[in-house]
């Protein structure tokens, strides 16, 4: 039966239940990663510590000394460190059973105990969190544990999405070629995710000198979320998206996503905080992390695409390269879109 508690302390082995069998334990302690974690709306700002601590039971046997005969710890700690890379996650306990279940994508596993605790957020205790204990549910299709292989794709390049990051600037988005480029990404449903610009939501930051520039930095993206939705509210096969799983299905549904960059860029240490952030650099971030073929910034300006520099590749270095154009406001009607 599944079950959980507070964390107090360290997590501790699993304890006995019947007869086992030759079973062996994976001990991993004190994994200590960021995560976008929290329902709170200092959490959203930053990503936060999450100190991990995992004991896996695993069917045993013979290793000869070989490691392709167990389950090694770096896969466990690979496909952890991929999850702390995905979207935003409102709970500890949410992070607990998706750590289970990755686990649980190993065929081996037969239990797994999982501690999840958050280092920063009382300044009078060492850490809170969660602790829970799951076994696998042997009588369950492998369609219980959603990650099947997670491990094997945990070490391949990101998926590549046959889509284009259409990116409309501040001109763009309040002139009068804005609705014959929406008009436009209207005719490729399932292909485009929409980019905004905050347009008139970000005239008032023109005048907000005394913020300091993460505050200014983050309002910024707030009008650009602010005019996205403006955009979604006049036709129905726009769809606002904040995260990578739901661009991808209301990409699935053949609809037009427009998206709302605070959860996913929002405190990530290859994008610099600036109060004068324009959609076309956290478009070329899109790009680069959600895989896409293209990325269109269409826009009148000489630098309307940003420069490579602007995402720091220390942290976010380059795959496979996308193809990058500027479109002339005026080219609605002629420019393409999609690839063939």
């Amino acid at each position: 039966m599944s079950s959980s508690s507070i964390l107090t302390g360290r997590v501790y082995p699993l304890p006995a239940t019947g007869e086992t069998g030759d079973r062996d334990l994976i001990v991993i302690r004190d994994l200590v990663l960021r995560f976008r974690i929290g329902v709170y709306e200092q959490e959203r700002l930053r990503p936060q510590r999450i100190r991990l601590n995992l004991v896996l039971e695993v069917d045993g046997g013979e290793a000869d000394d070989d490691i392709a005969k167990v389950l090694s710890y770096d896969e466990i700690i690979s496909g952890i460190k991929a999850l702390a890379e995905g979207e935003h996650i409102n709970l500890v306990e949410t992070l607990a059973e998706r750590v289970a279940e990755l686990c649980f994508a190993h065929p081996n596993v037969a239990a797994v105990q999982v501690g999840v605790e958050k280092l920063d957020i009382h300044a009078q205790t060492e850490s809170v969190g969660v602790q829970i204990r799951r076994r696998r549910r042997e009588s369950a299709d492998p369609s219980v544990y959603p990650l099947p292989g997670f491990f094997a794709r945990a070490a391949r390049p990101r998926p590549k999405h046959p889509v284009t990051i259409l990116c409309l600037d501040d001109e763009t988005v309040e002139g009068s070629t804005r609705d014959a480029w929406l008009a436009r990404a209207a005719e490729h449903p399932g292909r485009i995710v929409l980019a905004v610009d905050a347009g008139r939501y970000g005239t008032p930051l023109a005048d907000a000198a005394s913020l300091d520039v993460a505050t200014a930095h983050h309002l910024r993206l707030i009008a650009m979320e602010q005019s996205a939705r403006a955009l979604a509210a006049a036709n129905p096969l726009f769809v606002p998206c904040d995260s990578e799983s739901a661009l991808t299905h209301a990409l699935e549904e053949g609809r037009i996503p427009i998206w709302l960059p605070v959860a996913m860029t929002l405190g990530r240490p290859e994008i610099s905080e600036r109060p004068d952030t324009t959609a076309a650099t956290l478009a070329l971030w899109l790009a680069r992390h959600y895989g896409a073929e293209r990325l269109a910034v269409v826009g009148d300006q000489p630098d309307a695409l940003p420069s490579e520099e602007t995402i720091d590749s220390r942290f976010a270095p380059p795959e496979d390269r996308f193809e990058t154009e500027v479109l002339p406001a005026a080219a609605a009607a002629t420019a393409r879109l999609v690839s063939a």
